[in-house]
């Protein structure tokens, strides 16, 4: 089915085992597009779809294929309680701010317009 497995030596999370899939299939095939999904059924399939359909909009429109695209749920408490939804919206915010702060120290400005949830990196 095309499927493969990637073992790393040392368990360092759920992070690291995804840079390590992304990596490896960057090496191996060099998608246009990748996703990372949890299974916890938060999220319908089609949604991907959607995603996919932004960032291509904006590649065709900066000329850039270099694009970030974070999905948000219309509401995080619901689906996820009320602590588990603050902490996914702190997340969220911080990895918005480490791109902003990348942007300064690059000297290369994040392309605010876009939105939230957007970034041409």
């Amino acid at each position: 089915m095309g499927a493969w497995l990637v073992v790393a030596e040392v368990n360092r999370g759920k992070l690291a085992a995804a840079a390590n899939g992304v990596h490896e299939l960057l090496a191996q095939h060099g998608p246009a597009y990748v996703a990372i999904v949890d299974q916890d059924g938060d999220y319908f399939a089609n949604e991907r779809a959607s995603l996919v359909c932004v960032a291509q909009h904006i590649q065709d429109r900066l000329a850039n294929s270099r694009v970030m695209v974070l999905g948000q749920r219309a509401t995080r408490h619901r689906p996820l309680g009320f602590l588990r939804g603050e902490l996914e919206a702190l997340a969220d915010l911080v990895l918005l701010d480490a791109l902003a702060y990348r942007a300064v120290i690059t000297g290369q400005p994040q392309r605010r317009s876009l939105g939230i949830g957007c970034a041409v990196l």
